[in-house]
């Protein structure tokens, strides 16, 4: 929340850590994704805790941390990296639709390249 860029900038004399977290008070609420910070692993529970920004005190505090996944360099909690792939999975068989009247391996290929070309 210092506008550092995790694994480039200096955190404490030292090189931030390489993911960026978005800490968060419970599984219920959103996590504060203008508040992100740099965290060397993603957390996996809740047994560790990490010094965050909270918007109701305007100062930092200590806050559990939430269980998170890896995902492009990012920790996402659970729910938020099921839903993400969610989206790109519905994208990808929205796009397979498109080529539901090629009738032939040509057909096939011509949808692909005019897909190509309208991207």
């Amino acid at each position: 929340f210092y506008g550092r860029m995790c694994g480039r900038d200096l955190c404490d004399g030292v090189k931030c850590g390489r993911f960026t977290y978005y800490c968060g008070k419970s599984l219920d609420e959103m996590p504060d994704t203008a508040h992100p910070i740099c965290v060397d692993s993603c957390p996996t529970g809740n047994s560790t805790s990490h010094i965050c920004w909270d918007e109701d005190t305007l100062s930092t505090v200590s806050l559990p941390d939430l269980p998170t996944e890896e995902f492009n360099m990012k920790c996402l909690q659970r729910a938020h990296v099921q839903k993400e792939h969610e989206t790109k999975n519905g994208q990808l068989f929205k796009g397979l639709e498109d080529f539901k009247g090629a009738g032939s391996l040509v057909g096939l290929l011509m949808d692909s390249l005019h897909s190509v070309k309208r991207v």
